[in-house]
C-alpha cells in the first residue's frame, strides 16, 4: 500500500485574520493576465454587452458553484455567506483599462438556499468601457476561505451611436 504520511488542513478562519492589503495583493495577482487561471472556485459567468437598460455598461452575472463556499449557519436559521465579484478589462495589447467589483453578503434562507444549491450563488459586475475590443478577467473569491476562481472572456464594444435603442 502506498499511502501520505499525513495530510495539512487549512483553517477557514485564518483568512479572515491576514492583512487587507496581502488580500487585495492576491485578488489583483488572480486578475492578471500573467497569472494562470484560478481553479479554486468554479462558476460560469455571462457577459452582456452594453445596451440602453445597462446605461451603456457591460454586466457580468456570475453563477457561483455553492459547494465550494464555506456557508455559516446562523442563528437566525439562514446560509450566511460573502462573496467579491471582479472584472479587470485589458486593451487589445494586454494593457489594464479599468476594473470594476463588489461583495454579495447574503443571509438565504432554507427555499433560497435550496435554489442556489440547484442554480449556483449569483453576483453581478458592470463595467463601462469606451468603444473598442478587450479582453475580460473575471474572478470570484470566498471572502471567508480566500479561494479564488478566474476566467477570460472576450468583448466588443460598439460606438454609443450603434448601440440600438429596444422598442
Amino acid at each position: 500500500m502506498r499511502y501520505r504520511l499525513g495530510y495539512y488542513a487549512a483553517d477557514p478562519g485564518a483568512y479572515g485574520k491576514e492583512n487587507g492589503k496581502q488580500r487585495a495583493r492576491e485578488l489583483g495577482d488572480a486578475l492578471n493576465l500573467d497569472h494562470p487561471v484560478s481553479t479554486a472556485l468554479f462558476f460560469q459567468a455571462a457577459v452582456l454587452p452594453p445596451s440602453e437598460q445597462s446605461k451603456n455598461n457591460i454586466v457580468v452575472l456570475y453563477a457561483i458553484d455553492v459547494h465550494a463556499l464555506v456557508l455559516e449557519h446562523g442563528e437566525d436559521g439562514a446560509e450566511h455567506a460573502e462573496v467579491e465579484c471582479v472584472v479587470q478589462a485589458y486593451n487589445e495589447k494586454g494593457k489594464p483599462v479599468s476594473v470594476s467589483g463588489n461583495t454579495v453578503k447574503a443571509a438565504m434562507n432554507p427555499e433560497t438556499y435550496k435554489k442556489v444549491l440547484q442554480g449556483g450563488f449569483p453576483c453581478r459586475s458592470e463595467i463601462a468601457l469606451p468603444e473598442g475590443s478587450y479582453l475580460l478577467r473575471l474572478g470570484v473569491r470566498d471572502s471567508r476561505t480566500g479561494l479564488i476562481g478566474t476566467a477570460n472572456a472576450k468583448v466588443d464594444v460598439p460606438k454609443l451611436a450603434e448601440i440600438k435603442k429596444d422598442p
